[in-house]
């Protein structure tokens, strides 16, 4: 998400408040959404280069539990299951093509009803380079939910963070009132939507195997976030980025 209004953009990692910030900036600013940076146009690039760029975090074994429930493709399977067969990114089909499936031409055409008339908008008045109207097809939700490293997300190729700003869910409010001085969008209230079950705490499910199984692929998000295992749900890292 991005404004040239406040000259800012969002980048959402799910499973982490995405869908509580996007509504709360929508509350706040009615054009903050104006179209979708393109997955392969660096934020740091012109002409969004200089915009204030930030992103909400979560503690990483949380955050894949929470995802690992979500998904009806991997909630029935064991811990260790998944964590041994993270779901793949897979090459987007054409969804007018023969062998696209049910699926993905009904997730397609969902995304293109909710948001035609804001695409319409976008394409008549911010024709800019890197921004892409539509958002991506609906193949490979599964990878970004649940596979990709936070990391990959937010940073570059020399390993340095693309954003200004890294909020952790768990400290939120404060987070965001240092996006609110930074923005100028009035934050009174944050919503959290999708809030999960409260008492599912994430070292439950956690030994030791799984434990190295999840350190194999996670390791930077480890180490650059700041979280360790053993603070538990909703306590903020020990350092922050």
């Amino acid at each position: 998400m991005l404004s040239h209004r406040h000259r800012c953009i969002f980048i959402h990692i799910r499973k982490s408040a995405g869908t509580s910030i996007k509504h709360l900036f929508a509350d706040a600013s009615k054009d903050f959404d104006d179209g979708v940076l393109d997955p392969h146009w660096p934020p740091t690039q012109p002409p969004v280069s200089d915009y204030y760029r930030f992103t909400v975090v979560r503690n990483p074994w949380d955050r894949f539990v929470s995802g690992w429930k979500y998904l009806t493709s991997t909630r029935r399977l064991s811990l260790h299951d998944v964590l041994r067969n993270l779901p793949q990114q897979r090459p987007l089909y054409n969804v007018l093509a023969p062998q696209a499936p049910l699926n993905v031409r009904w997730s397609y055409a969902r995304i293109g009803s909710r948001r035609r008339f804001q695409h319409t908008r976008y394409r008549l008045l911010a024709p800019i380079p890197g921004l892409n109207p539509r958002r991506p097809k609906a193949d490979g939700h599964d990878y970004r939910h649940l596979t990709l490293p936070l990391c990959d997300q937010l940073l570059d190729a020399q390993g340095q963070w693309v954003v200004h700003k890294v909020v952790p869910l768990e400290d939120l409010a404060n987070g965001l009132s240092e996006v609110s001085a930074r923005t100028g969008i009035d934050i009174s209230h944050i919503p959290h939507a999708n809030r999960k079950r409260k008492g599912d705490d994430y070292r439950q499910y956690f030994d030791e195997e799984a434990q190295q199984l999840f350190a194999r692929h996670f390791a930077d998000d480890i180490e650059r976030l700041g979280y360790r295992f053993d603070l538990g749900p909703g306590v903020p890292p020990v350092t922050t980025p």
